[in-house]
């Protein structure tokens, strides 16, 4: 009798195609949390950048001034208008004042400034004399993104906890 030999079964079997597949979704659990982990990452980065370096709102092309400089074009009769938000001062001057940094000159219309720590007292008498137009708003105590920070590491858990 010839010894038959049966070919060699390239197919895997079920429980092979199991483990693979339960090592896959493993794998993709695990990928999703550092999907979300980066994401959270990134936002958290943005909001920094933001937070620090970004004026969200009006006068987004306001220059920064010297509180010196604010106070002489006050006196000029050069500022027409200003916003007060706690120890912040932003504002448009009448005809623009070129401020020079470095090389470069630039022409500033809005501007923006910020009191001095010990106060100015008499600020208010020196707006009022030269006919500024005073806007005050409340310093911002709320903010989306304080809530944010508090939120995001709720919903990381959750979000890495439903992934595994």
């Amino acid at each position: 009798m010839k010894n038959l030999k049966m070919p060699e079964n390239n197919f895997e079997s079920d429980k092979d195609k199991k483990e693979k597949e339960s090592r896959m979704q493993q794998l993709l659990k695990g990928r999703g949390c550092n999907v979300w982990s980066s994401l959270l990452w990134l936002i958290i980065a943005m909001a920094f950048l933001f937070w620090n370096f970004g004026d969200l709102g009006a006068f987004e092309n306001a220059t920064m001034i010297s509180y010196s400089e604010f106070r002489k074009q006050v006196q000029d009769d050069n500022v027409t208008s200003v916003t007060v938000q706690g120890e912040s001062i932003r504002g448009q001057f009448e005809k623009a004042i070129d401020q020079t940094e470095g090389d470069q000159t630039t022409s500033v219309k809005e501007f923006k400034t910020i009191l001095p720590s010990f106060g100015d007292n008499g600020l208010l008498t020196l707006l009022e004399a030269h006919d500024v137009t005073v806007e005050t708003q409340p310093e911002q105590n709320f903010s989306w993104i304080n809530l944010l920070f508090s939120i995001l590491p709720f919903l990381l858990l959750a979000v890495c906890r439903r992934a595994i």
